[in-house]
């Protein structure tokens, strides 16, 4: 950056949508392997594998969740409300001569 800056001269493609025949071979192949990263592929062949019932991870993280909030909750802030009611009787008292 300084007085001589010229930006560089970039070549980008007249769109970038892709034609529907692009998009479905994309769209249902393991897009993975495109990378040609085998530990990528053997992990998320694992993954999928092993990813037995998404609901049971679901139900995990909740969990996680749910006794992380329990756990943190003396940190924040406390706000606390209450009511209370009563009813008296007045009595007259005694006429005045």
């Amino acid at each position: 950056m300084g007085p001589n800056y010229r930006r560089p001269s970039i070549e980008t493609p007249p769109s970038w949508r892709f034609e529907e025949k692009e998009a479905r071979k994309v769209a249902n192949t393991k897009w993975w392997e495109q990378f040609g990263d085998p530990v990528l592929n053997e992990l998320i062949e694992i993954a999928l594998r092993e990813n037995k019932d998404v609901k049971i991870a679901e139900a995990n993280v909740e969990d996680f969740m749910g006794r992380y909030v329990t756990a943190q909750a003396p940190l924040f802030p406390q706000l606390g409300a209450g009511a209370s009611g009563g009813r008296t009787r007045a009595t007259e008292l005694a006429a005045a001569p």
